[in-house]
């Protein structure tokens, strides 16, 4: 087991900034260890069968004539 860098880890459902050393964890089914604010957000990491990656699509406001 290696030591990780703390405080640089961000939450792949809620986009928190969480420290390593004392945050939960979980590894994906890509096996790559995720970390959580809390509780919630790794629950519904760990029953989601969904990517783990939050997708947003960017372009121009509506126009509000």
């Amino acid at each position: 087991m290696h030591d990780e860098p703390a405080g640089d880890q961000i939450d792949p459902l809620c986009s928190m900034t969480v420290d390593s050393r004392d945050a939960l964890s979980a590894v994906g089914a890509d096996g790559v260890t995720y970390y959580f604010c809390g509780d919630g957000c790794r629950r519904s990491f760990l029953g989601s069968n969904e990517p783990t990656t939050q997708r947003i699509k960017l372009g121009p406001k509506p126009s509000h004539e």
